[in-house]
């Protein structure tokens, strides 16, 4: 556990970890501000390769350099591996007098690994002008995303989602939004835009989002998915995976995130 605010004037910025290479980081959480440029995030900033479980950031990553990419709430870049029972609440944005970035994301800015059980409740506050690949969970993702979930805004220019800006390839499962996007164009209550992949049993609320399309996902409503048969019926695990409170809560992962509570939506 780290708590207090950590500084970089260039890349590989992380309030634990600048740089990893190694097979497992498990139960670790930072607490506080992290600043950098490429590859910075909450946890750690460019994770190479290795399994990251029971990972936990708050607080606020900045992006402090113009031209920056790959920033996240919790890992800015994301190689290969797993990253599993993990969640982030610090909210990410550009510093002052900072204008451009792209791949930018509540959890992971960029990532080429699968994402399972994890979810980002910050906000994510870029651009309407200069930014670009900015999701509520992943910026830019090339991979698997199963059972997660978003619930922070985001603002970006371009190829901006709820869950995800850019869908390159991978299935996303079991997953929902209830992120509002703000953005100029490609924008999505799930998925800003895909090169391809798919989704499954994944969704998001034109109430919540403000919009009116997604690249990948299926449109329902806020009551809708704060019912649990209506997703129990849809193959999500309410016996070791998910959890929620009915009338009270949307669905949240077991042990790991805070429900996310229907008043404050």
């Amino acid at each position: 556990t780290v708590k207090g605010n950590v500084t970089g004037t260039g890349s590989n910025v992380g309030g634990i970890i600048g740089y990893n290479y190694c097979t497992k980081i498990a139960t670790a959480e930072y607490s506080g501000t992290a600043t950098g440029g490429t590859y910075t995030g909450g946890l750690i900033g460019n994770n190479g390769s290795g399994t990251i479980e029971n990972g936990k950031t708050s607080g606020t990553v900045v992006i402090g350099q113009s031209g920056a990419d790959d920033i996240g709430g919790l890992i800015g870049y994301f190689g290969s591996g797993t990253i599993t029972k993990c969640y982030s609440s610090s909210n990410v944005q550009l510093g002052s007098n900072i204008g451009t970035a792209e791949n930018v994301g509540g959890l992971v800015g960029m990532s080429s690994g699968a994402i399972e059980k994890s979810a980002a409740s910050g906000a994510v506050t870029t651009n309407t002008s200069n930014c670009y690949y900015v999701g509520g969970l992943v910026g830019y993702n090339y991979s698997a995303i199963t059972n997660a979930y978003s619930t922070g805004k985001v603002t970006g220019t371009s190829y901006v989602g709820g869950l995800v800006g850019y869908q390159y390839n991978g299935t996303i499962t079991n997953t929902y939004s209830i992120s509002e996007v703000v953005g100029a164009s490609n924008t999505g209550g799930l998925v800003g835009i895909r090169n391809s992949g798919s989704a499954v049993n994944s969704y998001w609320t034109k109430e919540q989002s403000k919009q009116t399309t997604s690249a990948l996902g299926e449109v329902q409503t806020v009551a809708w998915l704060k019912v649990k048969q209506n997703l129990v019926s849809k193959n999500w695990d309410f016996t070791t995976i998910w959890g929620i409170n009915e009338g009270s809560s949307l669905p949240y992962i077991n042990g790991i995130t805070v429900p996310p509570i229907l008043s404050t939506f």
